[in-house]
């Protein structure tokens, strides 16, 4: 029991001391968005024998963003699908090991100099 208070107080100190002295920050964020579309004949006149399709994607997006000093990152993962849809049809990038997950976009940063 007194080891893991010591080593639960030496945790506790090491994070406090580290919080006061670094400056970075890191954010977490995601979007969700879904649209409903009903396509009856769109851009030309519906056939006749082939009915309306009404269908909802959506659109799941996960955030991170990095701030210290002189560095910023970032990075968008993406998620987008078809209600209802199987996994392995979503799109041409998805495989059983990315499972449709995409990378939107990845950046990086540096500041040369103090503004």
């Amino acid at each position: 029991m007194r080891k893991l208070i010591i080593k639960l107080s030496f945790v506790i100190a090491l994070c406090i001391t580290g919080s006061s002295i670094s400056f970075a920050q890191f954010s977490l964020n995601a979007q969700l968005r879904t649209r409903t579309e009903l396509r009856d004949g769109q851009g030309a006149p519906l056939s006749k024998g082939l009915k309306p399709a009404l269908f909802t994607s959506q659109r799941t997006r996960l955030n991170a963003l990095y701030n210290s000093y002189r560095l910023k990152f970032g990075l968008s993962l993406q998620d987008v699908r078809v209600w209802g849809q199987d996994v392995s049809t979503i799109n041409r990038f998805t495989t059983p090991e990315n499972n449709g997950l995409l990378l939107h976009e990845a950046w990086a940063e540096i500041l040369l100099t103090d503004t």
